[in-house]
């Protein structure tokens, strides 16, 4: 590391000292003082732009709703198609019930089950399409006025050059 050129602010003398990283209190070699150096400020790591690090972390957090949103419409969509095979199931087992003892205990039990099983259909749908609907929804909200776009000029002009070579 190389010396830095400072004077004395008591004597005027000149002096030469290494910088680092923190401030550092030295004798003045011509008056005996001491005198407070600066940081080297090329050596002090700057902190992270905070702004970039909420970014991102906001980029994450939208992205895991979005994700989290298309899995709630997978496991509604699945325990639809779920409810109604069983439903369907539990019709054909009751009709073959009826048909082999008539109406006992165990065919309006299957028929019970089945329209507990067809009532959850449309509400696993219901709830598949509200996840849907998240999921598209955007996680950015507007900004509070519209980007000004007159310093990047106009897109425009770069063609209107290649006409006039033409």
């Amino acid at each position: 590391m190389e010396g830095a050129g400072f004077t004395c602010p008591h004597c005027g003398g000149a002096l030469e000292a290494t910088l680092s990283d923190q401030p550092q209190t030295v004798d003045c070699p011509h008056c005996l003082r001491p005198i407070l150096l600066p940081a080297d400020e090329s050596l002090q790591e700057l902190p992270p732009d905070r702004d970039d690090e909420l970014d991102g972390i906001r980029i994450r957090r939208v992205a895991q709703m979005h994700n989290a949103a298309y899995r709630t419409r997978s496991y509604c969509l699945v325990a639809a198609f779920a409810c109604l095979g069983s439903a369907l199931q539990l019709t054909w087992l009751a009709v073959g019930q009826l048909r082999a003892a008539g109406w006992t205990w165990r065919p309006i039990r299957y028929l019970l089950l089945t329209v507990a099983c067809t009532l959850l259909v449309p509400f696993f749908l219901v709830r598949a399409g509200r996840a849907q609907r998240q999921a598209r929804q955007s996680g950015l909200t507007e900004p509070p006025r519209p980007p000004d776009f007159v310093p990047l000029g106009s897109r425009a002009e770069p063609w209107k050059d290649l006409e006039k070579m033409q």
